[in-house]
């Protein structure tokens, strides 16, 4: 799949980017971050803070444009790294409902749904991050975030990208991990990553800046995004909702840099699109697709990871155009090679998750991977194989049965599983009961 931006449009884009920070900037009430925005060269206007084309390129001269994020047990898990083009896979946070296993009614999530979904993924090969996947109904807002985050940390060893709903919230989360391993060795080897966001059309709350604060206390790499959404929070063209979200999305960096220089940071943004006659947000459309690609290719123009996503679908039970619209969404993502894809698995417009979609994303973007894997060319594998002609031209002997067979048919066919409904329901309740 070609790029979507020549190398002169993606430039053309990246002044337009500036322009839109030095001439409309972002509004900004939190006021130590406006006196260390101006004392590093921005310029206040009424409540808005404009940022000169200079503030910027002396905020990339200190990019780190690769780093590690680890496992809870301390081990390399993803090199974040936009050179590299390699696509990490995580599910969404947050969702309202799922689809009950027994009756495929849908429901209110609750707190059980959240630590069997965790650990689901935790069994999934594919998926290399996680998010919460529900907003369990039956647990009082002031303690749903702590709740949730204790259930992901308890049934999964995996890098998770947490999200908060106050800072309270943030605080106790970072609390949590900080008592689990050791605030030092969160610091070293961070296994969270922390989701903040602005506020579309250019805003950022007094609050996102506080969550930013408390992030970088812990260490964590940071993700500023918002919902630069085309005809909702930004403009109906994607190119300038991209235009948009990038603006928002790099006045996060920015701010983030000034606060610690040594910051670990992913841009981009969300930017989809309205339904026309609905005004509903759609997640599995075409548009967010063409959008986390122009995301991908302006993230390695700045030469850092960036945000998107991938795998999702706005069908409200799964079925063809469920499948059809994660598969989409997955291919795309790996072929742009946006470096974080989150709400993979998400039904419904965002509102919804099903354990057995779980389970078919992760078969999905497993062949996805398989498609685009690089070919064996070792001498052993090669020499092999031309032996194996060999033995079966003279020795009159049959592949089937040769040890070459047998030693490389796993890595070399695409073994596929069954994924019809009923063998996806068997594969979750196995998986569930092996790991009470």
């Amino acid at each position: 799949m070609a790029d979507i931006f020549s190398e002169e449009g993606v430039k053309k884009i990246h002044r337009k980017v500036v322009e839109v920070l030095e001439t409309i900037g972002v509004e900004l009430q939190h006021e130590d971050a406006r006196k260390l925005l101006i004392s590093a060269g921005a310029r206040p206007d009424g409540k808005r803070i404009l940022f000169p084309e200079k503030l910027l390129e002396s905020s990339l001269e200190n990019n780190i444009s690769s780093f590690t994020v680890y496992d809870k047990n301390g081990n390399p898990k993803m090199e974040l790294d936009p050179a590299s083009r390699k696509t990490y896979f995580g599910p969404g946070g947050d969702a309202l409902y799922q689809i009950d296993l027994d009756n495929d009614i849908q429901r209110p999530s609750k707190l059980q749904d959240v630590t069997e979904n965790i650990k689901i993924l935790e069994e999934m090969d594919h998926f290399d991050f996680l998010m919460s996947t529900a907003l369990p109904a039956e647990i009082d807002g002031s303690n749903v975030y702590g709740t949730v985050f204790k259930e992901v940390m308890r049934n999964s060893t995996k890098p998770v990208v947490i999200t908060a709903g106050s800072i309270e919230d943030l605080s106790e989360i970072c609390s949590l991990a900080g008592q689990e391993l050791g605030i030092n060795a969160l610091r070293k080897k961070p296994y969270l990553i922390s989701y903040i966001e602005l506020i579309s059309p250019l805003n950022l709350p007094s609050e996102s800046v506080e969550k930013l604060i408390i992030s970088l206390e812990s260490g964590l790499p940071i993700c500023f995004a918002s919902g630069a959404n085309s005809g909702l929070g930004a403009p109906v063209t994607l190119e300038g909702a991209v235009i948009q979200g990038m603006a928002e999305s790099l006045a996060g960096y920015i701010l983030t840099k000034l606060y610690k220089p040594d910051a670990t940071y992913i841009v981009g943004n969300n930017s989809s699109a309205m339904h026309p006659k609905t005004m509903q947000l759609r997640y599995g459309c075409p548009e967010w697709i063409r959008t986390v690609r122009m995301y991908a290719e302006l993230g390695r123009f700045y030469r850092m990871p960036s945000w998107g996503i991938g795998g999702c679908t706005d069908a409200k039970e799964m079925d063809h155009i469920a499948a059809w619209e994660t598969q989409q969404g997955i291919a795309s993502a790996i072929e742009s090679g946006i470096t974080l894809a989150h709400d993979v698995g998400f039904y419904n417009y965002g509102y919804t998750y099903d354990k057995k979609m779980l389970i078919l994303a992760d078969e999905i973007i497993k062949r996805e991977r398989y498609l685009r894997k690089d070919a064996n060319l070792t001498d052993e594998c090669i020499d092999s194989s031309i032996e194996a002609m060999k033995k079966v031209i003279y020795d009159r002997e049959m592949f089937l049965t040769l040890p070459h067979t047998s030693e490389y048919f796993r890595e070399s066919l695409y073994l596929p599983p069954k994924t019809d409904i009923e063998n996806l329901k068997k594969k979750v309740r196995k998986i569930l009961a092996e790991k009470k």
